[in-house]
């Protein structure tokens, strides 16, 4: 029952985007690349919720965001170092699935709704994930002015799970070509 509330309240909220065609107009809990995180939350609250991935300082960072989320459990929300506007530059949003299969179903569902509503084709990609290597992630992923779109499920291997500290996900990520650029650089 919650999968279905799940997949009935991401339905409605991409109705309103029908004419998307660039990254800033696709919005995850009302946020968009490019809006000023200050918008949402406090500095202070910025820099108390930074996730440390790194052990220095890099050309991004990323926040944990969980406030007054509606439709998704949290949200990484990616910023440039020393941007005092604190521009957003990705946002991914994730969501918990009890196992595989509900995780595909959704994942399915979701960009189905996604597609009639914003009219974009995505296209469908299964692969080991390039860190946790036993593990296959299952993507659809909709290229978009300034960026994409990418609805994926991950499962992780048994093997993977023992060796890292690795949550099974749903996630929808709407990420920039700069944080993308990023990624490619190995997030120097």
């Amino acid at each position: 029952m919650k999968k279905l509330f799940i997949i009935i309240i991401i339905f409605i909220s991409f109705q309103s985007l029908t004419k998307a065609d660039d990254i800033r107009d696709f919005e995850i809990e009302g946020m968009s690349v490019g809006d000023s995180l200050l918008d949402y939350i406090s500095v202070e609250k910025i820099e108390n919720n930074i996730i440390p991935y790194f052990k220095d300082k890099r050309k991004y960072y990323i926040i944990r965001y969980v406030e007054n989320l509606n439709l998704y459990d949290d949200l990484e929300i990616y910023l440039k170092s020393d941007d005092n506007n604190y521009i957003i530059k990705s946002i991914s949003a994730g969501l918990y699935p009890d196992n595989l299969k509900e995780c595909l179903k959704s994942k399915d569902d979701i960009v189905r709704n996604i597609d009639s509503s914003l009219n974009i084709e995505f296209k469908e990609s299964n692969y080991n994930h390039y860190y946790y290597k036993n593990t296959v992630t299952y993507n659809s992923v909709a290229k978009v002015k300034g960026g994409y779109i990418r609805i994926e499920c991950i499962y992780y291997d048994l093997k993977d799970k023992a060796k890292h500290d690795v949550n099974d996900n749903l996630s929808i990520v709407s990420k920039s070509n700069e944080i993308e650029k990023w990624f490619e650089s190995n997030y120097e």
